[in-house]
């Protein structure tokens, strides 16, 4: 952590983090940890009006009230471990520098205390000028640490996160750093980061800090905090800190010994790059596992999670990784020779001050061993990373795991890598440490891995004599098959106590297989199991039969997934159950899409094990289990049961399945998850019975039953918490059996006025120009003949480079109302121009809105809140972007804290991502909330028809693994893994079950919630039971039949203009061609890109066609060509 502290006044005999003079290397180390913070970072080109060179200053003479004015005066928090420091305290102090920048960034008056003479630019300053020119001047007074001057309280202050880090570095980078990580892990607003600089009182270091390093107020924090954040420079400087190799090795430590809690170790620099959903970020960090985001991700299915941690790392500096494989705890230094003296010797195990204070050795075995487990750290850490982007150095990863011979545990991650190929698993195989206990290797959807490089994984085992728990992921990998499950049985070894193996969508496994893996299971000493084949589509239940059978007698955990094998029924459930050992205390079963699944196959169910203490069954989608299958599982369940999970979701249960259950419930439960959504026979009558019989040590509940369309809305109101339900049975134990529904909250709405704004005439010349203008910057188009007739799919552009240019047009045009799919429905830059150009003809003879007065002057306040606007001319109709504002105003620091703060402030208003960019003055802002409030006033909620949010759900549900997941038709789609390609799945499966409606191929982003969606289908629904129903044109109607059965093989089919073409193997790219070979027959009609998935039968194209309007204003009739 090496905080680089000041030397003056520090005790002699005390170990100090001093700050190096200038003339020397930095060298001083400081570890931080912070919460998220309320205000926005400032940003460092945020300048102030350029003017004649500042006279130099003196620290004493600044004027720190902008930092401690919130602060509680004479604040003391003795235990320095206690003093972490808020990310929004720190981006105060960055925003206290920028409004004393010049031009150029150049702080005005401020000067390099070393030389004296060099003046200080904010992006450059260090913490060591920090230190001279605000930490100590502003405390000298109180003699107090900086956290204490600026601290509102004391219990807001403790650290969660630690961080190492070096004094030379850039503050602006290293508070960028702070920021993200704060961001990425989701830490609350009052997160500590202890920063030595901070945290210690710059005026009395000898107090704070003593002579062994492990007693030191750092090493106190250290031991309190969840991570450790190591902040690295462009150079990698931390690796040849004593302080920071120190603090690293004290991570490695608390994972190899049980007497600490793990530290969680992310490493953290400064680079800007851009994520997979095109937010931009000025610092990466490699995290130890998931963020709290991408673990959202990875439960919706698939290894998605792992797949956006490895693109979001993907940008790391591998050189940086590189240093850390290379470092040297011997030849580390430190600003204060005493203090490297006392670690390294504390690392030999000295203890004692003589001891500590004696020269260290040259070389130790003790140096190694910390070099060996530290270079081994960095490099699980950075694995991935090195396979994606510089393979060539992995021997240098291979060399230093190898050489880390004490390890004990592994675990990697290179889920959906198509760079980790057998070649690197063979690499990666030679180098397992010896002393290994656990193994986890997570490869689901590596494409380019076989039986080559599992063969020589599963003979390293033979090498791993205390290897206990094993965990192997390889789902959705084509290459594996029986022979893979065969070698991985025969190479599984006999001490194993632990063992995890997923197999799931792997469609070359069969009985064969599974038989094998069957036959070594009783052979190892297991304690507990977890086996994966859900969709591998060969299994057949006599196989299950003898896994069963093959589970060993002592055996504690299980988890058996066999879900959407079709060939798996009733006969495999009776042999599970009959087969468990009497000492099981956990089971998970999942059997989801198991049709052959009957109530018949409980009637010989018998009783489960009755030391089972956790039961977790997952059946939705078995149609043939009904409410006998309940009432036999209610009848067994154990007296001993604490936690039960069940999911029968599309199951055919009602009324009295769900009081065969109530029944079985009983008074010791802490935790109860049951999902039974799309069970259509179930009623008030129903849920009201598991009410009343709800366990009274209940402490977790989770009830799920969407689309049962005999609830009353009251009842599913009361089943959102625990808490309510918990309500709802104290009302029915005092004779009140019904439940009022939650009241609506309260929406204090603005009025609106309007007033005609003249708005400037647009030719179409302007418009063409501009648009060509946008479309051509940036592009290399050379030898390329292009006009504004040209496609852009001809030359290169794909989806997400046209929703680049669709923002740039955003910018040109912004009060045009522009799709998602504006370039694909006009893909020509002519057509582009006819689009734009007719509205905002249309936009001229509109009303413009003007902004509310209370409006105006919410959003000024949120603006300038905690900005330093003096010597800006700044008002409502200022661009915030202009080169004037920008930088003081907005960065992609505090532009998400600004939407956040609106957000707050109008929860009632749609507010996207890009709010500021379409509206960027403070008047615009406004107006849009003024209508929007004022829109949301007269309009009428549609209200969704239950029949219609029932077919939603089912369709949103269909083949979802949503199990862990609290979902209901107010949930939205994106926080459950649903992604571009997914959400196109769904729109045509709700094209299927609506074919009268217009869905454009952005409604699920338009409607992200099936509560919103089904509104929508509703009012649309509605709206076309008024209208007439066109009929096509014969003669377009017989066009349009011919272009589709041309070239096409038909033998067999029954082919009719009421015919879905996706029904007849037509694609994407038969589709395209399809489009154009239409487009050739009616020229003068507009067809978006989408129109075969818009229309998908040839009586819809036909109706289209003839109603379309054309693209050319003089064409009168829509024409067929011969």
């Amino acid at each position: 952590m090496g905080c680089g502290t000041s030397s003056q006044g520090a005790s002699p005999s005390a170990i100090a983090r001093t700050p190096a003079v200038e003339s020397r290397p930095s060298s001083s180390f400081g570890s931080s940890s912070a919460p998220a913070s309320d205000s926005a970072p400032a940003s460092p080109s945020a300048a102030a009006p350029a003017s004649a060179p500042a006279a130099r200053l003196k620290p004493e003479d600044l004027d720190f009230t902008a930092l401690t004015s919130r602060a509680s005066r004479g604040l003391s928090i003795p235990n320095v471990a206690h003093r972490g420091i808020l990310p929004s305290q720190l981006r105060s102090l960055l925003s206290f520098m920028t409004a004393r920048c010049s031009d150029g960034e150049v702080i005005q008056g401020w000067y390099d205390s070393f030389t004296g003479q060099q003046q200080l630019k904010l992006r450059e300053i260090n913490l060591y000028q920090v230190t001279f020119w605000i930490i100590k001047p502003m405390t000298a007074e109180s003699c107090c640490s900086y956290v204490e001057a600026v601290a509102e309280d004391s219990s807001s202050q403790r650290p969660t996160v630690f961080v190492s880090h070096w004094w030379g570095e850039a503050v602006y980078d290293f508070i960028s750093c702070i920021s993200r990580h704060q961001e990425l892990r989701a830490l609350p607003q009052q997160t500590g980061y202890w920063v030595c600089a901070y945290a210690n009182n710059q005026h009395e270091l000898g107090a704070d800090i003593q002579a062994d390093p492990r007693q030191t107020s750092f090493f106190r924090a250290m031991e309190m905090c969840t991570f450790l954040l190591l902040v690295l420079d462009k150079n990698g400087t931390p690796f040849t800190r004593v302080w920071c190799i120190f603090e690293l090795a004290w991570v490695v430590r608390t994972h190899r010994d049980s007497e600490h809690t793990p530290l969680l170790l992310d490493i953290a620099t400064a680079k800007k790059y851009t994520d997979l959903k095109q937010r931009e970020h000025e610092a990466i960090i490699i995290t130890h596992g998931l963020t709290p985001e991408e673990e959202e991700i990875e439960r919706g299915g698939g290894g998605n999670g792992w797949y956006y941690k490895s693109q979001r790392e993907s940008s790391f500096p591998i050189e940086l990784a590189e240093k850390a494989l290379a470092l040297k705890i011997e030849h580390s230094e430190a600003t204060v020779p005493v203090d490297r003296s006392r670690i390294l010797n504390s690392i030999t195990g000295a203890s004692s001050p003589a001891e500590l204070d004696r020269e260290p050795h040259v070389s130790h075995a003790e140096y190694d061993r910390v070099n060996r487990q530290l270079r081994a750290a960095f490099a699980v850490h950075c694995w991935l990373n090195a396979v994606q982007v510089k393979p060539e150095i992995l021997p240098l990863f291979t060399e230093a795991l190898a050489a880390d011979t004490d390890r004990k545990q592994l675990s990697l991650v290179f889920a959906g890598c198509q760079d980790f190929t057998d070649e690197r698993l063979l690499q990666l195989s030679a180098s397992l440490p010896l002393a290994l206990k656990q193994l986890s290797l997570v490869m689901a959807s590596c494409q380019h891995i076989s039986l080559r490089g599992l063969g020589s994984l599963a003979k390293s085992f033979s090498t791993l004599a205390e290897l206990a728990d094993l965990e192997i992921n390889l789902g959705s990998c084509p290459q594996v098959g029986d022979e893979v499950v065969r070698c991985l049985a025969d190479g599984l070894p006999s001490g194993l106590v632990q063992l995890k193996l997923r197999f799931q969508h792997c469609d070359g496994i069969s009985d064969s297989g599974l038989l094998q893996l069957a036959s070594l299971l009783k052979l190892c000493n297991l304690r507990s199991i977890l086996l994966n084949f859900s969709d591998c589509t060969q299994l057949t239940e006599g196989a299950v039969r003898v896994v069963a059978k093959s589970l060993p007698e002592a055996l504690e955990k299980l988890e058996l997934n066999f879900g959407g094998c079709p060939q798996v029924g009733d006969n495999a459930i009776l042999a599970i159950v009959e087969a468990l050992p009497v000492g099981l205390t956990r089971l998970v079963i999942r059997l989801r899409r198991c049709e052959q699944l009957s109530d018949e196959g409980l009637l010989h169910l018998g009783l489960l094990p009755r030391r089972l203490q956790d039961l977790e069954l997952y059946c939705s989608g078995c149609k043939r289990i009904g409410n006998a299958w309940l009432k036999g599982l209610s009848a067994k369940l154990p007296v001993t049961l604490r936690q039960l999970k069940l999911d029968f979701a599309r199951c055919e249960i009602g009324d009295d399945g769900m009081i065969a259950l109530a029944s079985g419930l009983n008074e010791l439960m802490t935790h109860l998850s049951l999902c039974f959504s799309f069970c259509d026979a179930i009623t008030d009558r129903g849920v009201q019975a598991i009410v009343k019989s709800l366990p009274r040590k209940l402490r977790e509940g989770e009830f799920v039953f969407l689309g049962c369309s005999h609830l009353s809305s009251a009842t599913r109101s009361s089943l959102d918490s625990i808490l309510s339900m918990q309500e709802w049975q104290r009302a029915l134990e005092e004779g009140n059996h019904t439940i009022a529904s939650a009241l609506p909250a309260d929406v204090a709405l603005v009025s609106v006025h309007q007033q005609a704004v003249p708005c400037h005439d647009v030719s179409d010349d302007t418009v063409l120009r501009t648009v060509l203008e946008v479309l051509m910057d940036g592009m290399d188009l050379e030898g390329h003949d292009f006009n504004e007739h040209s496609e852009l799919f001809d030359y290169g552009f794909d989806s997400l480079s046209m929703m680049e240019l669709r923002d740039k047009l955003l910018c040109k045009f912004p009060s045009v109302q522009m799709p998602a799919t504006i370039l694909f429905d006009f893909p020509t830059a002519s057509q582009m121009a006819a689009y734009l150009t007719s509205a905002l003809a249309k936009e001229k003879s509109l009303p413009h809105p003007v902004p509310d007065d209370t409006v105006l002057k919410t959003v000024l306040e949120v603006l300038m809140d905690g900005r330093d606007l003096e010597g800006h001319d700044f008002n409502e109709h200022s661009e915030l972007f202009d080169s004037g504002f920008d930088s003081l105003l907005f960065d992609s620091l505090s532009m998400m804290e600004l939407i956040d703060k609106l957000q707050g402030k109008f929860p009632t208003v749609q507010m996207p991502a890009t709010f500021l960019f379409d509206f960027p003055t403070a008047s615009q802002m406004a107006a849009y909330l003024t209508s929007a409030l004022a829109k949301e006033k007269s309009l009428p909620h549609p209200v969704p028809d239950d029949a219609v949010l029932k077919t939603v759900l089912e369709v949103l549900m269909d083949g979802r693994d949503l199990e862990g997941h609290d979902f209901n038709e107010h949930s939205e789609l994106f926080d459950y893994g649903f992604d571009s390609l997914s959400m196109m799945e769904l729109r045509d499966k709700l094209l299927c079950k609506f074919p009268s409606v217009q869905m454009p191929a952005t409604i699920l982003f338009d409607f992200p919630t099936a509560s919103q969606m089904a509104a929508y289908l509703t009012s649309a629904l509605a709206k076309e039971k008024s209208l007439p129903h066109p009929v096509p044109d014969d003669a377009v109607l017989k066009t349009v039949l011919e272009v589709l059965m041309d070239g096409m093989d038909l033998e067999g089919h029954d082919f009719n203009q009421h015919s879905e073409l996706f029904e007849y193997g037509f694609d994407s790219l038969s589709m395209m061609e399809l489009r154009d070979k239409l487009q050739g027959k009616f020229p003068t009609v507009q067809m978006p890109a989408t129109i075969l998935f818009d229309f998908p039968i040839a009586s819809q194209m036909a109706v289209y066609i003839k109603a379309a309007p054309s693209q050319h204003p003089s064409a009168i009739h829509d024409t067929v060509m011969p």
